[in-house]
């Protein structure tokens, strides 16, 4: 989807995706959207990053259908507001899920 992570990779964390956002997109506008249209919620940055990063979480009960189904709602959701993304991102993420374990 062309999206840079945040942090640096050392300082990432296990149980929280974030990244920057790409430059002219609306940060509230965005997750608002996304949660009214397609049911996904996502979180904002705090303090200097505020607006400018979004956060994905990966804590607790998360399975193939959730991953797939917000990169696929991200995706409708950056065209319906005017951006165009790369939408083999879920092809990708299909083809790794089918690669992890089924207890997983």
């Amino acid at each position: 989807m062309g999206f840079k992570p945040f942090p640096v990779k050392d300082l990432r964390s296990y149980t929280v995706l974030a990244f920057w956002h790409k430059e002219g997109i609306d940060d509230v506008k965005f997750r608002e959207y996304l949660d009214k249209k397609y049911g996904v919620i996502i979180a904002g940055g705090f303090g200097e990053v505020r607006g400018k990063v979004f956060r994905i979480g990966s804590m607790g009960i998360v399975n193939r259908q959730h991953v797939i189904k917000t990169l696929s709602s991200m995706v409708k959701a950056f065209k319906d507001l005017g951006f165009t993304l790369e939408e083999k991102a879920i092809n990708l993420a299909r083809a790794k899920l089918r690669e992890l374990k089924k207890d997983v």
